[in-house]
């Protein structure tokens, strides 16, 4: 849910530890192993908990904590408290550790990078359909084809 309001929507891991969860995905994937679709989909989830609970070191989970008790005052005073509520209780539950439930806020962190990968490679795989002259392709639009020139802090925020 707060992974899909504009303000959060952009917050990504840090590029060395989303390295790190790409290289756990790319050993599942590439795995000699004859895994059914449901044994690979559990070993991808699993990697994303493992390289999440990496991350987030306690230290970490603090930080993440006061940026989300500071976006809750946020979506409090633009009119969203449903929002507010949640950024709220993901911030308690980072702040004092609680482990079980896992705080799905940082799953959602990292499972935002699955997506951005599998769109990165829908993406090439429609480039090379075009390339190739496939029927029904269309050119990229200038968003889709634009680069992206980000620095990021150690904390995976953008910066200015």
């Amino acid at each position: 849910m707060l992974h899909e309001t504009p303000e959060l929507a952009a917050w990504l891991p840090p590029e060395s530890i989303t390295q790190r969860l790409l290289a756990k995905l790319d050993e599942v994937v590439v795995s000699p192993l004859a895994l059914s679709d449901v044994q690979r989909q559990d070993q991808l989830q699993g990697a994303v908990r493992a390289v999440t609970q990496e991350y987030f070191t306690p230290d970490m989970s603090r930080r993440y904590a006061l940026r989300l008790w500071r976006m809750a005052d946020f979506f409090e005073r633009t009119g969203r408290p449903r929002e507010a509520d949640i950024a709220r209780g993901e911030a308690r539950r980072l702040f004092h550790g609680a482990d079980q439930p896992y705080s799905r806020f940082a799953e959602h962190l990292f499972e935002k990078v699955v997506g951005l990968v599998a769109a990165a490679g829908a993406r090439q795989e429609a480039a090379a359909r075009r390339e190739a002259g496939a029927p029904g392709t269309r050119a990229p639009s200038p968003a889709e084809a634009a680069p992206t020139q980000e620095r990021r802090s150690p904390g995976g925020l953008i910066l200015p």
